[in-house]
This record gives C-alpha cells, structure tokens and sequence, in this order.
C-alpha cells in the first residue's frame, strides 16, 4: 500500500503527518511525501534570458526548501517512533489539485492523507478549498485532517455516516477493512431528520451482508438537525475519524451550509475519511 501526502509544509500539514505514520504502521504501507509549487506567469517579450535565470532560481530556492523540510518530518517521525516506515519525496511544479491527482493515478496510490486549516473546518475544505477539490475528483479514499483535531494515541472509534444506501455499503466494507489493523469499533449512524421509521427496516435488510464482521454497530437516531446530531454523537462515544461517501458537491453544500454561530465547531476537531462515489461503482 502506498499513501500520498501532500504537504505545504505548514503546521496543519505537520499536525496531519501524524495520522497518514498511523495509518502507514498499521498497514505497512510506504508514503510518498509530494510538495507542489507554482512558477510565476509573467508577460512581456525580450526577456527570454533574464527570464529563464529567474525561473531557474525559483527552482533552487523550491528545491532548497524541501530539503530543508525533510528534516523536519523526519524528525517528526522519529519523535512518534515511525523512523522505519519508508518515505520517498516528490517535488513538482505545476497546479496543486492537478498535481495531486495526476500522481494518484500514474503511480497507482492507494490513499491520500492531508491537513487542511481554517476556522470553519470541514465546511471549508467542502467548498472551495484545495482538500475539497481532491475530495471531489480523487481516485481513491482521502483522509482530511483538520489543524485542531486531537489525535489521542490511537483510532479505536470510527463513525460511518449512512442512509443505507448500495454505494454506502460498498464504503462500509472498506471502512471495515481500513478499521480492522486498528482493532477500532465501527459506529453506522443514521441522522432521522424526518423522524420516521422506515430507517431501521431498510437498515435490518442492508446490513444482513455485514453479519459476519464485528466490531460494528447501528444507531438510528431521530434528530431535527443533521449536524447537530452527529456532534453530539463524536462526543458521546470518543469517535476517532468520520468516515463518510462523498457524493456530488451540491450534496456537501445542502449538508454544510449553515449560518450559525457555531460554523460546524466540532468538524475542526475529527478527521474525515471521504470515499468519492466513483471508485465505489
């Protein structure tokens, strides 16, 4: 297995590097640590020497920087005693999301682990930012992991978000397989904003393919409000990581556009497992 991480080198990225060692121990995978840069356009004609010595140094001073970075994330995982776990290092110049996704697909990677930052969490990496354009055009599960979240030593709790639905259980088996190195209890949870019982009929009927995995476990719960219901749940049971199918982007927008006050507070505090809907089907 192989992970890709793509760094900024800031310390939302540091802080995520710690979840994409965990999940690289449990899995003895290795990571590929990308770093993506961009050249400056600059118009005008005549300037074909000068110009060239310029970019030239754009591309030294890059280069020197993430080399002088290494160090940095090496030492991180020292610190957290993942030293052994192999890391190779990628520079490329070009746009970030493309860069991302496009060494997804030539070097055949498995998962992308990334920190994202911002007040607002999860509903900034939704709508607009660079974790959002991955979530919405990668080809494989993505971990986004916000700058506050808490890693508590181990990931023993995942919640998967469902309405019991053919795509959602093929994200359940493979979050049931990404749980299983960790020895962590997978929670299916259901938002029942509707407040009616067809619920727990359809989920009898959905999870008789899952009667054989354990460490897994239904709660339907009848709330009046999506979020809410889902924070109060992280907290009730300690959860880890929110695992959840990603789906058109208008369907994060309906599920995330909230005004309140409190802007989705504890989605800066748990990562996200995202697995985009095409690579299920």
């Amino acid at each position: 297995m192989k992970i890709l991480f793509p760094t900024d080198f800031s310390a939302a990225a540091h802080h995520a590097f710690i979840y994409a060692l965990q999940v690289a121990d449990k899995w003895n995978a290795s990571i590929v640590l990308l770093h993506v840069y961009q050249l400056p356009t600059i118009a005008g004609t005549g300037l074909a020497p000068e110009l060239e010595q310029f970019y030239r140094s754009i591309d030294d001073f890059q280069f020197k920087n993430y080399q002088d970075e290494i160090p940095v994330l090496k030492k991180i995982a020292s610190e957290a005693g993942f030293d052994y776990i192999q890391i190779s290092h990628v520079l490329l110049e070009g746009p970030t999301v493309d860069s991302i996704l496009e060494l997804v697909k030539k070097d055949g990677l498995d998962m992308i682990v990334m920190g994202t930052t911002g007040a607002s969490g999860l509903k900034e990496v939704v709508l607009g930012s660079v974790a959002g354009e991955v979530l919405e055009h990668a080809s494989c599960p993505v971990l986004v992991v916000p700058q506050k979240a808490v890693f508590d030593g181990n990931i023993d709790q995942i919640a998967f978000t469902t309405n019991f639905t053919e795509d959602e259980a093929k994200a359940l088996e493979e979050t049931i397989a990404f749980a299983a190195p960790f020895g962590a209890h997978v929670h299916c949870i259901n938002i029942d904003t509707a407040h009616i019982a067809k619920y727990t009929s359809r989920s009898e009927v959905w999870l008789q393919q899952f009667s054989d995995a354990s460490g897994l476990s239904v709660d339907i719960l009848d709330r009046p409000d999506i979020i809410q219901g889902i924070a109060e749940y992280i907290d009730a049971h300690a959860i880890d990581i929110i695992s959840m199918v990603s789906h058109e982007r208008n369907f994060f927008q309906e599920l995330f556009n909230y005004s309140r006050a409190k802007m989705l507070s504890y989605h800066t505090k748990v990562p996200i497992l995202v697995f985009p809907e095409k690579i299920l089907e």
